[in-house]
């Protein structure tokens, strides 16, 4: 038991006309009263307290009990949280509920310890929607671990009062009092808890008790708070529901520095605890004026002691541009990730002045729509949803129904004061979400730094909260450093053989262009893009044009740029080759094609296509870009899906020539690479296989295979090698570890006679090369060891052309590494007359030190 001996005497008393009481003395929750749902998951430990001990993962889990005690009744229970609460771990007390499954569709009320606004609030549940109907103390439950005692009460007229006392005591605070009775049965009471892995054991509870409440009500009214409206309208907040007559008499209330009393004194209907009071002169700005109430009763008659309250007046805070910025942006709820299926827009106050928000309007170009008054306080946000009923944000800090629909796709909202002075603006995209996923739905936008001078998609992103939104609180990629990176050119491509798009990372600038040889040409800045237009060009000169000078709106400079461009040639059979290839990557990686432009021409990307084949023929042809992208002479260009994860992965690489491409399917033990003009014209392919890495290798994932020599063919098995172990197993958009300069001085000939097949990328395999005047001849080549034993049949009638490479691997016959030493090298030629010539070639297979 967690409470001391009188507590206890007192609840002896009370247990008498419980409805439900159990403070766990007995040691289990099975009888007296028996309690039902995730049973397995709790316990009663050993001071007699209900602990939850549930495994490590985040989860939900519940507990309920009979009880049909709901009207002039009063539910009593202590909470302990060995932790700070939050949105993602609270603990709900279901006073009603119809059902005993508290996890789902039910009707009925709970209190909730916990949330964002760390407070013990009252909320009324309806199916699966939920509201808020007693906003509880913000920061009740603002500590490392959490002891608060609960007192709720009811009448049969619908009257709530929630008191709690965060000591775990009975010095119970009032946290508000509602009027509601959209139900009036139950069947159930019980608990739930929501909770992260690492909160799975750190709920506690006791002190159960449901009894008849006490009819007779003694507790004399408080004044909870005083509110100035405007400079003539306060209003008075008070513990409990007023009596009308007493509240209303104005000469109960009078303030001080001549104002006396008010001249009207009215009761809000819809909130009968609050008194609004009219007072004919204005308020001084800056006056402290003292407001002394007087013999006002509550609804039972009960007159409330001599209060005095203080108040100053202000005059409304006139918001400069950005003074109050659109920082969330929730278009498309659908499909919802786990925040409510409505359109939000969230505000943020950037100043240190409260702002009235009454008669502001925002706009989305074709709706308009005009805020409530609205206290809105500085350095903080404030929610502002569509119109739907039950919705719950689990904060205190919204306005409902003040915003226009919103696009999915994009649109362009406004925001202004009540003189129609624009405050903010933002015209969003889909493309600002930076994420194709997210694009889809159930995600906002975020904006990442309140005080950026940029209004681009560069200051926002799709939100990283695992909710899908952070409504009403900080964003989850919020930054308060300035922006210190450099304007920097991603792309640049050609239009019409007249204009080059030079495409920046960010909105920028004027800057300086300057092209050589001089040409006519006039130049724009559309958002990213610098725009060079030319007037008279030569399609046989290359120009270079220099970049320098763009800012971006934070005022950081570019680094000076210079690029040549030329008009593109069209693309033809042996222009460019499949250079290298990983057709098997790690887990969660990519497939990644490098080519080679090997002709003397500037080419254009969107003239080429890259293929697979499937059941014999070429299909699912993809270009490389739809747009007119120059690759020049003698530089490599990487195709892959995902750029960054090929970085990732590998230590050896050129960024710069990397291309992100929807690629076709290649299978990870062979297939088919094809490559073709925009016509149809083959202009290379390579069939690769598990077979033509390194036979030594065992595990072949993330290993590229590099072409050893432009010169020859790609269809020649002893072309390609696997990627070297000391570059990281691939040479992305970069020279390949594995070359080759085939030598052709002689018919037949060794290119060197040392080699070491130890795949770090030096000499490691034996090249032999032959060139015939005749191209009708067959081979045979056979390595013997020193001994004169054959260890290795290289080609057996093999049918080679006039002119070609072999290599030898240092593997033997058996699939084994050959031994150190030296090696003869037998070739045999065979010609269609009959003549016959015999090479021996001698090798040394050696190892590095």
């Amino acid at each position: 038991m967690r409470y001391i001996l009188t507590a206890f005497l007192f609840y002896v008393t009370l247990f008498n006309y419980a409805q439900v009481s159990d403070d766990f003395s007995d040691g289990d929750f099975n009888n007296n009263p028996v309690w039902v749902g995730d049973a397995v998951n709790f316990e009663v430990d050993v001071n007699h307290t209900l602990h939850l001990n549930a495994p490590s993962i985040s989860d939900t889990m519940y507990l309920a009990t009979a009880n049909l005690l709901a009207n002039n009744a009063e539910w009593n229970c202590l909470v302990e949280l060995d932790f700070n609460p939050s949105s993602a771990n609270l603990a709900r007390i279901y006073l009603m509920s119809d059902v005993s499954n508290l996890t789902g569709s039910l009707n009925g009320y709970f209190i909730q310890v916990g949330g964002t606004e760390d407070e013990v609030s009252l909320y009324k549940q309806t199916g699966l929607s939920t509201v808020e109907i007693i906003d509880g103390i913000d920061g009740f439950l603002n500590s490392s671990n959490v002891s608060v005692r609960i007192k709720a009460s009811r009448t049969t007229a619908g009257d709530w009062a929630l008191f709690a006392d965060n000591t775990g005591s009975f010095n119970f605070i009032n946290q508000g009092i509602v009027n509601d009775n959209t139900f009036n049965t139950t069947n159930h009471f019980g608990i739930f808890c929501k909770y992260t892995s690492t909160r799975s054991d750190k709920f506690y509870f006791d002190d159960f008790l449901i009894q008849p409440m006490t009819l007779v009500d003694t507790v004399l009214p408080q004044v909870a708070g005083v509110e100035v409206v405007s400079d003539q309208v306060l209003v008075v907040t008070f513990s409990e529901n007023v009596d009308v007559f007493t509240a209303e008499n104005t000469a109960n209330y009078s303030a001080s520095n001549g104002l006396g009393a008010p001249s009207i004194a009215e009761v809000i209907a819809a909130n009968p605890y609050k008194v609004e009071l009219t007072y004919p002169p204005a308020f001084q700005e800056g006056v402290n004026y003292t407001l002394l109430i007087q013999n006002v009763a509550d609804d039972s008659g009960n007159v409330m002691s001599d209060t005095t309250v203080h108040f100053t007046y202000t005059s409304p805070f006139l918001a400069a541009y950005k003074g109050v910025v659109i920082t969330e942006i929730m278009a498309d709820p659908n499909p919802v990730v786990d925040l409510p299926d409505v359109e939000y827009l969230e505000l943020y106050n950037n100043t240190d002045q409260t702002i009235s928000l009454e008669n502001w309007t925002i706009s989305d170009g074709t709706t308009t729509l005009t805020l409530p008054y609205q206290a809105f306080l500085p350095h903080t946000y404030l929610l502002l949803y569509q119109p739907a009923a039950g919705v719950n944000f689990a904060i205190s800090n919204t306005l409902e129904g003040p915003i226009p629909s919103l696009n999915n796709a994009g649109d362009n909202i406004i925001l202004k004061d009540d003189s129609g002075f624009v405050i903010d603006s933002v015209a969003y995209t889909v493309g600002w979400y930076n994420n194709i996923t997210k694009a889809t739905g159930g995600w906002s936008l975020e904006l990442k730094n309140l005080n950026s001078p940029c209004h681009d998609a560069g200051n926002w992103s799709a939100s990283e909260n695992a909710a899908g939104g952070t409504p009403g609180y900080e964003n989850s990629i919020n930054d308060t450093l300035p922006d210190a990176m450099q304007p920097k050119i991603i792309e640049v491509f050609i239009e019409n053989d007249s204009s080059v798009h030079f495409v920046f990372d960010k909105i920028i600038s004027d800057g300086m262009t300057a092209i050589n040889p001089s040409i006519p040409y006039v130049q724009s800045i559309v958002s990213t893009e610098l725009i060079i237009t030319l007037l008279e060009v030569d399609p046989a000169e290359t120009y270079e044009v220099e970049i320098s000078g763009y800012k971006d709106c934070w005022g950081n400079e570019m680094d000076r740029y210079n690029y040549a461009f030329a008009l593109p040639e069209m693309v033809g059979n042996g222009d460019i080759i499949i250079n290298e290839i990983l057709f098997n990557p790690i887990t969660g990686g990519s497939d990644y094609v490098e080519l080679v432009n090997i002709s003397n021409k500037v080419l254009a990307l969107n003239d080429i296509q890259i293929a697979n084949i499937e059941n014999g023929t070429v299909d699912n042809s993809v270009p490389l870009s739809s747009k007119q992208i120059l690759w020049f002479p003698g530089t490599y260009l990487l195709l892959s899906e995902d750029s960054l994860s090929i970085i990732e992965t590998f230590p050896s690489y050129e960024p710069g020539h990397f291309l992100n491409v929807d690629l076709p399917s290649y299978n990870n033990d062979s297939g088919t690479v094809t490559l073709l003009s925009v016509n149809g014209e083959l202009l290379d392919h390579f069939s690769y296989s598990e077979e033509l890495h390194f036979q030594l290798i065992d595990d072949l994932n993330g290993k590229a295979l590099e072409r050893l020599s432009f010169s020859q063919p790609a269809q020649s098995d002893d072309n390609w090698h696997t990627a070297s172990e000391n570059v990281g197993w691939g040479t992305p958009g970069y020279l390949n570890s594995q070359t080759s300069n085939p030598v052709f001085d002689l018919e037949v000939q060794l290119s060197q006679a040392i080699f070491s097949p130890d795949n770090d990328g030096y000499q490691d395999v034996l090249e032999l090369t032959y060139q015939f005047d005749n191209p009708d001849n067959v081979m045979d080549i056979t390595v013997y060891n020193a001994y004169g034993q054959p260890v290795r049949e290289l080609k057996d009638n093999y049918y080679p052309g006039q002119k070609g490479v072999i290599v030898w691997d240092g593997l033997t016959d058996q699939g084994n590494k050959a031994n150190i030493g030296t090696y003869i090298i037998g070739v045999t030629v065979f010609d269609l007359e009959g003549n016959i010539k015999r090479y021996k070639l001698v090798g040394v297979l050696a190892t590095r030190l």
